[in-house]
């Protein structure tokens, strides 16, 4: 049986992991996830793009979800840096929006896009990728 995640889902799960990352912005570590957190979240390999600054990640688990957060403030670079990672791991983009776009494989679901939240520094972006 496949997999099949509906752009309306990913939409409604990227708002709540977005609140989320807000509320928990106090309980963020300063840097970019270890190997053994991309790995759990199936994101091994992603490595920190250059230039990027501010960074800092959260990682949780709200059964059935977990979910990991990485902010950061992007370098010239780090668009194509995330997408093409995205990409040429078999990732699919579901949606790509101005602000956000969206990513899936079977079980996991990720955003990546701007952060407009005060409570991070200015021109912040995210990933957050989440298994169910």
């Amino acid at each position: 049986m496949k997999n099949i995640v509906k752009v309306s889902e990913v939409i409604a799960l990227a708002a709540l992991v977005a609140a989320a990352a807000s509320a928990q912005a106090a309980g963020f570590t300063a840097s970019w996830p270890p190997a053994n957190v991309l790995t759990t979240y199936g994101i091994q390999g992603l490595a920190q793009p250059d230039g990027i600054t501010n960074v800092q990640y959260t990682a949780n688990e709200q059964r059935p979800m977990k979910t990991l957060t990485i902010v950061f403030v992007p370098g010239p670079a780090t668009e194509a840096a995330v997408t093409g990672w995205f990409t040429a791991n078999g990732w699919i983009g579901e949606q790509e929006g101005t602000d956000w776009d969206f990513y899936h494989v079977t079980g996991k679901t990720a955003a990546y896009g701007k952060l407009n939240d005060s409570n991070f520094p200015a021109g912040s972006y995210f990933i957050s990728v989440t298994s169910l």
